[in-house]
């Protein structure tokens, strides 16, 4: 399993960074290939929450919150196994963000994922620290 881990460090609280990651309309701001998501089941405290993402090409591709601690960790895994996780940090500016995708995929998909997941993550930095 390869392993891609982009940090930011947000001009916010952790608790501000964890409801924003947390909330499945915000998911294509920060997911690469995905431009839309929508809660299918609710989850006990958010663990066990299915979720549909509609990825590039209008797929449908199933996932699962398999993992929260309020403000500090968030896992989702697809249905393909690939899992993407968040760790906040708090900082004395805010909070360190680290997003780690998880999966099996080859070196060019690995440096398109981590690329774009980039990109989306300092964009979505900006809505965060705009708030």
């Amino acid at each position: 399993m390869k392993g891609i881990e982009t940090r930011v460090q947000i001009e916010a609280s952790p608790r501000t960074v964890y409801k924003a990651i947390t909330d499945p309309a915000n998911f294509p701001r920060f997911v690469p290939g995905v431009e839309r998501a929508e809660v299918l089941a609710e989850g006990l405290d958010g663990v066990g929450t299915l979720v549909d993402l509609t990825t590039r090409g209008s797929r449908h591709l199933e996932a699962v919150v398999t993992s929260e601690a309020r403000n500090h960790f968030f896992a989702l895994q697809d249905a393909r196994g690939t899992v993407l996780e968040w760790e906040l940090k708090r900082t004395p500016s805010g909070t360190l963000a680290i997003q780690r995708i998880l999966g099996e995929f080859d070196e060019v998909l690995a440096a398109r994922l981590q690329a774009e997941a980039r990109e989306k993550l300092y964009r979505f930095k900006g809505t965060i620290e705009s708030r």
